[in-house]
C-alpha cells in the first residue's frame, strides 16, 4: 500500500511493502508498476455518504489523471451508493461480506 496524501494532507510516499520510504525515494524502480495505477480508498464513521467525504478522492484523481483507476469511501451503511464515474461508497462490511448489495436501481459493475 503507498499512502500518497495522508491524513495531514501533504504529499508523501509510505509504503508498507517491506520497502522503507528512504529506499523508495532513492529508486522508485522498485514500485515499478504500483506506480501506474491507483485506487483511492478512504474510511468515514458516517451512515450516510456525502459528496464532501469524496473531496480526497477528487484531488487525487485530478492530480494523477489517467492513472486513477477508482475512489471508494468505505462507511458504515448497507448499500452500495455510486458517486459519479469512478467513485462510489461502499459499505465497510463488504470487505468481508460474500455478496456487495447494489443500491436500489443501481448496477454493479
Amino acid at each position: 500500500m503507498v499512502e500518497i496524501f495522508p491524513h495531514g494532507g501533504g504529499i508523501s510516499t509510505t509504503c508498507l511493502l517491506g520497502l522503507s520510504p528512504e529506499r523508495i525515494g532513492n529508486d522508485r524502480s522498485l514500485l515499478g508498476p504500483l506506480l501506474q495505477n491507483f485506487v483511492g480508498i478512504e474510511v468515514k464513521a458516517t451512515g450516510t455518504p456525502r459528496s464532501d467525504d469524496f473531496k480526497g478522492l477528487h484531488q487525487l484523481a485530478d492530480w494523477l489523471g489517467p492513472r486513477f483507476i477508482h475512489g471508494v469511501v468505505l462507511y458504515t451503511g448497507t448499500t452500495h451508493v455510486p458517486f459519479g464515474e469512478r467513485l462510489a461508497a461502499i459499505p465497510v462490511s463488504s470487505l468481508w461480506a460474500a455478496e456487495p448489495r447494489p443500491a436500489a436501481g443501481h448496477a454493479m459493475g
